[in-house]
């Protein structure tokens, strides 16, 4: 067998490491029932081939393989130890097959890809080997039984098809770590998951992406986001080799970089167009790039690293009310949710508008000279402003529900130090999603989804002191 595990840096066209002009056998008569010290005495079976290795760039020319009837003439990712890493390329021309009609094993959907540069891999010349997953195309690629003796079949496809390995990780937005991450084109859709250990880009995600195609990029998360910066790497695109990737975001980014030469198209993104070169589509919200060998005269490595990402969100809200709460000590007779004449006096446009209690939906202020129990169950509001008091009732269980709760200089009371809450129940329940417009208070603070934001006061006490 002959495992090669890491390659140096040397190019195809600068000599990268190659098996030439050799002769491997599989299994002979007197390799039958041999004991093998070094594999913890096990009795000698078949040797695979050829393990091409996990990183780098290898060749095998002018070889012959013999009696591989039960092992396979090939394997990917030599070295490995775990399953969901490799998507190299190696290249095989001058390959001869004598008794060797099981050619070949892969472990999963992008772990390798061999190119047939003559024809003497598979009959595909300039075609490639590869594990067979969603995005090939079927009326160039077959199933073949020669290539499927590991756990995850392989295709062989003709010319002409490549393709090419990209790695990416480090996303803006950390929620999207854990997650598989889809890529669909006109053939159908795939997936890669996210490994913590890879060969490139550890912590991250890695496929191997036919040329030639506008791919759909998306993670498994049901919400839009327009933070969509990750680093990522395209490894040894030829010339000739192209592809799109495109991506939705929830709103226009106020900044976009795609690689070194990056450079805004207004129209849309075709083959013929150069690395960097991006478009976002302010209908559409779709981002798009093309990651391309155009005008590449070697073997190369092309950072990406697109960076999209938000400064400003929204214009801001003005206030109307100072930022401090008015009121320091709570009077006698405090207003109380409850109560309709007690929300006379609210701004137009608000819940509580002519004394009548908010409702679904609608954004509630508490003004900075009020001072209001809440002492109701109430669900489904939009934004609460609290630039007063806002004091949960302690006589009776209650909840809160809204999009964002956000106290901009008031106070927010769930318990006093001296008076906690004992025999009752507060709950305040955050219903908005990341599909909603981001807030911005005061022109500089700026709030997500589901926010209980706190710029002013709290007092939050219950009968256990952990609390």
């Amino acid at each position: 067998q002959v495992e090669v595990r890491k390659c140096g840096g040397a190019t195809f066209e600068q000599g990268n490491t190659k098996l030439t002009n050799s002769f491997v056998v599989g299994k002979t008569k007197s390799s039958d029932g041999l004991v093998m010290a070094y594999m913890k005495n096990k009795v000698f079976k078949c040797g695979t081939g050829v393990v091409v290795p996990h990183t780098g760039l290898f060749s095998v020319h002018n070889t012959e393989f013999h009696d591989f009837t039960e092992c396979p003439v090939f394997e990917a990712c030599g070295g490995c130890r775990n399953d969901f890493v490799g998507g190299f390329p190696s290249e095989f021309k001058g390959i001869k097959y004598i008794n060797s009609p099981v050619r070949g094993s892969f472990v999963w959907k992008f772990q390798a890809v061999f190119r047939d540069l003559d024809g003497s891999l598979a009959d595909a010349k300039g075609g490639v080997v590869v594990p067979y997953n969603n995005l090939l195309d079927p009326s160039k690629c077959t199933n073949s039984t020669k290539w499927s003796h590991g756990p995850h079949g392989g295709s062989i496809c003709q010319s002409p098809t490549n393709l090419v390995r990209i790695a990416f990780n480090k996303p803006s937005l950390e929620f999207l770590l854990f997650k598989n991450v889809f890529f669909t084109n006109i053939h159908g859709k795939d997936y890669t998951p996210y490994e913590f250990k890879r060969m490139t880009h550890k912590q991250g995600w890695m496929v191997t992406l036919p040329t030639g195609y506008t791919y759909d990029m998306s993670w498994d998360y049901q919400d839009k986001f327009t933070n969509a910066s990750t680093q990522m790497s395209a490894y040894y695109p030829k010339d000739g080799d192209w592809f799109i990737l495109q991506q939705q975001l929830k709103t226009e980014p106020d900044y976009i970089e795609v690689g070194d030469k990056s450079e805004k198209k207004g129209t849309t993104i075709t083959s013929g167009d150069e690395a960097g070169t991006f478009n976002f589509d302010n209908k559409t919200k779709i981002f798009s790039y093309i990651i391309t060998g155009k005008g590449v005269k070697g073997t190369e490595i092309q950072k990406i690293n697109p960076k999209v990402y938000r400064r400003s969100y929204i214009k801001p809200k003005p206030n109307p009310h100072p930022v401090n709460p008015q009121l320091t000590q709570k009077p006698a007779e405090p207003k109380r949710w409850s109560v309709s004449s007690d929300w006379m006096g609210t701004r137009q446009g608000f819940g509580g508008y002519n004394g009548v209690p908010p409702g679904r939906g609608q954004d509630v202020e508490i003004p900075s000279d009020w001072w209001m129990i809440f002492d109701s169950d109430v669900i489904g509001l939009g934004n609460v402003y609290v630039y007063g008091v806002l004091e949960f009732s302690d006589e009776k269980n209650v909840k809160l529900g809204a999009k964002n709760l956000i106290v901009v200089g008031g106070k927010l009371v769930l318990g006093w130090k001296k008076k906690p809450l004992t025999n009752t129940k507060a709950q305040i329940i955050l219903s908005g999603s990341r599909n909603d417009e981001d807030e911005q208070i005061d022109g500089e603070r700026i709030i997500g989804s589901k926010a209980l934001a706190i710029f002013g006061y709290v007092e939050m006490h219950d009968e256990d002191e952990q609390i």
